[in-house]
């Protein structure tokens, strides 16, 4: 209270630089760190074999849209699983900018698709995380085809965790499907189509979902900061 009194008696002296400057400070002290979990999962069933050079571009050139959104005020944390058959985790929380870009060597499709089961992995990994009212959570499904591994429950599940995690208003899960996928997709899982890309795995299609990706990661930086400073 008296810093702010002094503020108030500053500026009603004349003193105005001093005391935009105070209030500068002051926000900075007083919004915490924004901390954002970017979390990607890439199919690398045997179908992705014929666009995989693209992907590995696409996802490098996601990999560089996250690392812009992270300063001195905004911790960016990411985690990268590839799936096909199975789900293989590359890495998990880790700074923004020490993610290395991934490789045509890293990336070799092979095997069916366990969608499902690996959204329910992600949402189960990255709930262990400390949770903080400053910390929220952008999960990136790409897939180029249906889950072909789920013959029990792996759907009710990822549909159950998708809402339990939303209602907090801090998760935010997106999905880059086929076109014909989009439709059927969203009745199926309860995930809003205006967060699901549908898109056609080719070269075109490939360098539309890449700009669409680089756009909504960008949206969603512009949202957090909005957030962050109490917009």
């Amino acid at each position: 209270a008296s810093q702010c009194m002094h503020a108030v008696i500053g500026y009603f002296s004349g003193n105005f630089l001093d005391f935009v400057r105070f209030q500068c400070r002051m926000r900075k002290t007083e919004t915490k760190m924004q901390k954002t979990h970017v979390a990607i999962a890439l199919d690398n069933s045997g179908s992705m074999d014929h666009i995989r050079r693209q992907a590995v571009i696409a996802y490098n050139a996601m990999l560089k849209k996250i690392r812009s959104m992270e300063d001195k005020e905004n911790d960016v944390r990411v985690s990268f699983w590839t799936f096909n058959g199975g789900t293989v985790r590359k890495y998990f929380n880790r700074a923004a900018s020490s993610v290395e870009d991934l490789t045509l060597d890293g990336y070799i499709p092979s095997g069916s698709t366990n969608l499902y089961g690996t959204v329910n992995t992600m949402i189960d990994e990255l709930r262990k995380i400390p949770d903080e009212p400053e910390c929220a959570f952008l999960l990136l499904i790409v897939t180029d085809g249906e889950d072909t591994c789920d013959y029990g429950t792996g759907l009710s599940q990822m549909k159950s965790k998708i809402a339990s995690v939303s209602s907090t208003g801090r998760w935010t899960i997106g999905f880059q499907v086929p076109d014909n996928y989009v439709a059927g997709f969203s009745s199926r899982s309860g995930v809003s189509r205006d967060n699901i890309f549908g898109w056609s795995s080719d070269s075109k299609g490939i360098a539309a979902a890449t700009q669409a990706n680089e756009q909504a990661i960008e949206r969603y930086a512009v949202r957090s900061e909005e957030r962050r400073v109490g917009k």
